[in-house]
């Protein structure tokens, strides 16, 4: 694996290209903001699974 990735890097730093943003600041945010609702509801979820798991019901 060590080898693939260094031979990867090689390949790509051989003919580098420049990074260049493809949204604007706010669409990145908004995607972040709608990843962190999403981890928080699958979070709250299984939180209340568990206590559902321990009560016996």
């Amino acid at each position: 694996l060590e080898t693939a990735i260094k031979t990867y890097i090689e390949a790509v730093n051989a003919d580098p290209k420049p990074f260049r943003w493809t949204k604007s600041a706010d669409d990145i945010l908004n995607t972040i903001k709608r990843f962190c609702l999403a981890t928080l509801q699958v979070a709250q979820h299984q939180t209340e699974m568990a206590q559902t798991s321990e009560s016996g019901h």
